[in-house]
């Protein structure tokens, strides 16, 4: 979107929206886009994305394994894995997209939220017996196989996890590959 389309969509002027997207720039959280005479459109710096929101869901919500090397070495796994950055991004866009726009801004959903539901997702999800049974990778795919295995490691606590954080993860799975999701 352009500075001015975010600025209608929030009911702001665009000068804030243009600082903030300033300073996400700076983090290099998101980038600029295409140009047309003077609209400037933005996209999100998807790989720093995943850099951070990875780290910061696991801190989130496990405070008790910081001090301990499982969080450095799901990062490390996870970070490494194309195919979980490009699960993360599936998610994440499938997430934002089918929230309700006034509910993120009523509810003033920050990233960390954000990152805390893509946590409690996964533990939810993987915590149910059933749900790691319904998908299996195809049986060519060693890739797949190991990234559910990899998936299965990232527990802690169950949380309520709400059914459209649901519904994205699996329509996220299922745009990498699993394709025999039940």
């Amino acid at each position: 979107m352009t500075p001015t389309q975010i600025a209608e969509k929030l009911g702001v002027k665009p000068p804030s929206v243009m600082n903030q997207l300033a300073r996400l720039r700076r983090v290099h959280l998101v980038k600029l886009g295409r140009k047309e005479g003077k609209q400037q459109w933005y996209q999100l710096e998807w790989r720093r994305l995943v850099d951070v929101g990875v780290p910061r869901a696991l801190n989130l919500t496990q405070p008790d394994l910081k001090e301990d090397e499982t969080i450095g070495y799901l990062q490390d796994r996870f970070l490494d894995n194309h195919l979980f950055r490009e699960f993360f991004k599936n998610y994440v866009t499938i997430r934002l997209a089918e929230t309700p726009f006034n509910l993120i801004v009523d509810r003033q959903w920050t990233f960390a939220q954000l990152m805390e539901d893509f946590h409690t997702t996964i533990v939810g999800m993987l915590s149910l017996e059933t749900f790691l049974e319904s998908f299996k990778a195809p049986r060519e795919s060693h890739e797949l196989e190991d990234f559910r295995r990899d998936l299965e490691m990232w527990k802690g606590f169950s949380l309520h996890v709400p059914n459209i954080s649901q519904l994205a993860f699996v329509r996220a799975l299922r745009q990498c590959g699993f394709t025999d999701l039940k």
